[in-house]
């Protein structure tokens, strides 16, 4: 799962992902298309790619039966609020692996309260 959000590139990668991102939200407003293309070239395969891998975990019997797209709704919105940039926010993350070290512990517990005992 690490794979599909792109946890494990490196800190000049995510410094790039994240002044892009930034400058996409706030210039929506002059610029819509550039929410579309984000949604078309980013969001949108990566949900699909978390629902094929979620229906898989699912049909090994690793996870409860529930809607993989609607799981993958809410594992993608975990990782974009708990990975939130906010630039001088007292909740902006000091480090790269600090940050990524939150996203993966929250991953770690939804998915661990999916598990089939």
């Amino acid at each position: 799962m690490a794979f599909i959000c792109n946890l494990d590139i490196n800190e000049e990668s995510d410094r790039y992902r994240f002044a892009f991102l930034n400058a996409a939200i706030q210039d929506q407003s002059r610029f819509p298309q550039s929410r579309a293309a984000i949604v078309e070239n980013g969001i949108d395969p990566a949900r699909r790619r978390l629902t094929r891998w979620l229906r898989r975990q699912i049909d090994a019997g690793r996870i409860v039966d529930e809607d993989p797209e609607r799981l993958a709704r809410l594992l993608m919105d975990l990782v974009f609020a708990s990975s939130r940039f906010q630039p001088g926010s007292t909740e902006d993350w000091p480090s790269q692996d600090m940050r990524r070290d939150h996203v993966r512990w929250c991953i770690r517990i939804v998915l661990r309260g999916l598990e089939i005992s």
